[in-house]
């Protein structure tokens, strides 16, 4: 769909996936910037002052675009996706059609889509329509939706809104060494049953580090060196 509005601003069939770079940048750089940087790929002057007209409508609705794609078909498949998204979505997020949304062309093969939070001013996720990508791997086509999660940025967001996971079990700590190492995952087994359990190795500066885990949210601590009995943190109480 976007390579047809491209391609129907003037722009030759090989020079469509280099507008779509510069295309993408849309929402950081905007026309002006849009249109200096195909001025400096050397692109036609008649096929920017196209495809500039073209974006001064933007926002475009699905149902414009109608009046720049001849491919209905394929407007009407996104028509459909984003009102069952919307139907399912249970008002807890937006579906939005964007245009300028034309990453990956390389390998999408259909509708490609991005995560975006109100409180961060950039993606947190994306993905798209790949069949053929794993077929160049196994030598089968096989059809495949995919996504990637920017899970740093998804980390600050949560940061800094000290948010705290539900219906999570409470963290323990179990320290070994060497010796009671056997132990040490006996002990631990037992203690998940009821807990979140991570193993330790003992060291030199323990005192230190039963602070920093204390103040990592561990309600506990298990010294296999000296105990098999849950030393409970009151800073976590």
């Amino acid at each position: 769909m976007t390579n047809e509005v491209i391609a129907n601003c003037g722009f030759d069939s090989d020079d469509i996936s280099s507008v779509c770079v510069t295309f993408d940048k849309y929402e950081k750089i905007g026309i002006e910037g849009i249109s200096l940087e195909l001025l400096s790929k050397n692109f036609s002057q008649n096929c920017i002052n196209n495809f500039l007209d073209f974006l001064s409508s933007f926002p475009i609705t699905l149902l414009e675009l109608k009046n720049y794609c001849k491919n209905t078909q394929v407007i009407n498949d996104l028509e459909k996706i984003i009102d069952v998204c919307s139907k399912i979505s249970n008002s807890e997020y937006e579906v939005e059609f964007d245009l300028s949304l034309v990453r990956g062309q390389g390998y999408y093969t259909g509708t490609v889509f991005e995560i975006k939070s109100k409180d961060f001013n950039s993606s947190i996720g994306g993905g798209g329509r790949y069949d053929g990508l794993i077929g160049k791997f196994i030598g089968e086509d096989i059809p495949a939706v995919g996504f990637s999660i920017g899970f740093e940025r998804i980390y600050c967001i949560l940061s800094e809104i000290n948010f705290v996971v539900p219906n999570t079990r409470k963290k323990i700590a179990v320290i070994y060494n060497s010796v009671n190492f056997s132990n040490a995952i006996k002990i631990a087994e037992q203690y998940r049953i009821k807990y979140d359990v991570s193993l330790f190795e003992e060291t030199k500066k323990l005192g230190k580090f039963i602070s920093a885990i204390a103040n990592n949210g561990y309600y506990g601590i298990i010294n296999c060196a000296k105990t098999s009995s849950l030393e409970v943190f009151t800073i976590s109480e």
